[in-house]
């Protein structure tokens, strides 16, 4: 295949996976099914390596008694759900100072892990964490708090770029796929261009987002888009209810998978009629919360 050829079928690829981005995660209909369907299997275990190095996380002793203060019954669950937080998100150096300083500043851990999780998958910014902790403490619910921060920000829409503005970015070496997409989330919230952005990377070779988003108080950390894999099988199971269209399916999967739990928890929720903060809400709470 000559390299325009090849240049062509990347940007298409490329196109297709703006058009298909539900909150900057990449999904694709597949023709796969059988016993490993998604919807039929819970989320991931962590790894054996993954839950070493939670077991490994560091947390001052300082900290660890304002937790027991806190809370001295799920002292236990909240330290575990802590450092899962910071390795399953890749907490950076930074944040961590953060969650630490609200810790000790008298903040209940779950709110300080809840917000955190929102915003990580939300791409917010790191000023948020403080005031969505003492929105909770006033006495807002998490969906509301959730809501009203949609509402401020608006929703992120991909950027409708041309094919000779694609090919000028994927051309730059050291400059993937995923990196445009990130880019252009990280763009819509930190307000600078793409261009500035992705410049970041190339003039910094092996710099990644976690470190970019840090500098810009992001809390993201992720340099990879995740891929859901939905199923011809699984589209069609959960058509046949008829309470819910394909593009709410896919967005119910993509949202199971920022969540870690089965994807036919959340479409059972979708189809009772809750929001994605509704379901963020509860699925949150009932983790770090319960």
């Amino acid at each position: 295949m000559k390299i325009k050829s090849i240049a062509k079928v990347v940007i298409g690829a490329l196109l297709l996976g703006f058009a298909l981005q539900a909150g900057v995660v990449v999904f694709a209909v597949t023709g796969e099914g059988g016993a490993s369907s998604t919807s039929d299997t819970a989320a991931p275990a962590a790894s054996a390596s993954e839950s070493a190095a939670i077991a490994e996380v560091q947390i001052s002793q300082d900290v660890l008694n304002k937790i027991k203060e806190s809370d001295p019954t799920h002292y236990d669950r909240n330290v575990t759900n802590y450092k899962t937080v910071v390795i399953t998100r890749d907490v950076h150096q930074k944040f961590k100072n953060e969650i630490d300083r609200l810790v000790l500043a008298g903040h209940r851990l779950p709110d300080i892990l809840i917000a955190y999780e929102y915003l990580y998958h939300n791409y917010g910014d790191m000023s948020r964490l403080e005031f969505f902790v003492n929105q909770k403490k006033m006495g807002k619910t998490w969906e509301t708090i959730f809501m009203e921060y949609k509402q401020s920000r608006g929703s992120f829409v991909p950027r409708d770029f041309d094919s000779g503005e694609l090919a000028a970015f994927i051309s730059t070496p050291g400059i993937s796929p995923d990196d445009i997409m990130l880019a252009d989330r990280v763009s819509f919230e930190s307000g600078k261009q793409i261009d500035e952005l992705l410049r970041l990377k190339t003039d910094n070779p092996g710099r990644s987002w976690k470190d970019i988003n840090a500098e810009l108080g992001i809390l993201n950390s992720a340099s990879v888009l995740p891929r859901v894999k939905i199923t011809a099988e699984d589209m069609e199971l959960y058509l046949q209810s008829g309470a819910l269209s394909r593009k709410q399916i896919a967005e119910a999967f993509v949202l199971a998978n920022k969540l870690g739990v089965q994807p036919k928890i959340v479409i059972g929720h979708v189809g009772s009629g809750l929001t994605e903060e509704a379901v963020f809400a509860e699925i949150l709470q009932s983790k770090l919360d319960s």
